[in-house]
């Protein structure tokens, strides 16, 4: 990305951030990602183990991933990102988009920009200071980065159902905490190897590293 191009885009995003920082303190009743049921949504002990794994395992393996724009910083730092935000941020895309209720256009605003803010702007403005210019893997982040905030918000939402396991955003509730149960332990073995399978070249480069001769 061109210097003078990547000084407006930056602009751009984070004004766009600073913007629903402002929304958010200025009408925090309208942000669920605020609230104590959704603080005790992620405060089950599945959940945190879940979080607390992936975490160390980004912030051991990216290193020596081969990629040299994932480090500690933005490997531990989207991680946390992704566990406190995108149950919430596609909670509210979902139940906009299936019009489970009346859109809420300064919340769907926030959601978006902490989808973005996770998946692309935390590690562009990592790189871009770190380097001293910006990551020209950016475009491509963003969409591979994106898959992977779907899928952890997907996880991290899961819920037992009468029959098969759910997603809380789904249910007029949401969001409540919920407990742990064999469906959803299966439910979220499929997730965590999904994930696994789209990080395999990384962890490959990482175990060559280790291990390799």
């Amino acid at each position: 990305m061109p210097e003078r191009f990547a000084r407006f885009y930056v602009g751009a995003w984070l004004l766009a951030c600073v913007v629903a920082l402002v929304l958010a303190a200025q009408r925090q009743r309208e942000f669920r990602l605020l609230t104590r049921a959704y603080a005790r949504s992620l405060l089950v002990p599945w959940k945190l183990a879940t979080f607390a794994t992936a975490c160390v395992g980004m912030v051991l393996v990216a290193p020596i991933s081969g990629d040299p724009t994932w480090d500690a910083v933005d490997g531990g730092g989207m991680s946390l990102l992704c566990y406190l935000t995108a149950p919430w941020a596609l909670g509210v895309l979902t139940r906009a988009i299936a019009r489970l209720e009346k859109p809420r256009p300064v919340e769907l605003y926030g959601a978006v920009c902490a989808w973005m803010f996770t998946a692309s702007w935390f590690y562009d403005g990592w790189i871009w200071y770190r380097d001293g210019h910006y990551p020209s893997s950016w475009a491509a982040n963003i969409l591979a980065s994106s898959f992977l905030y779907a899928l952890g918000g997907t996880l991290w939402s899961l819920e037992d159902g009468e029959r098969w396991p759910t997603l809380g955003f789904l249910h007029p509730d949401w969001p409540r905490p919920s407990a742990a149960s064999r469906r959803v332990a299966w439910a979220a073995l499929g997730i965590i190897v999904a994930v696994l399978l789209m990080l395999s070249p990384f962890l490959a480069m990482a175990w060559q590293t280790l291990f390799g001769r």
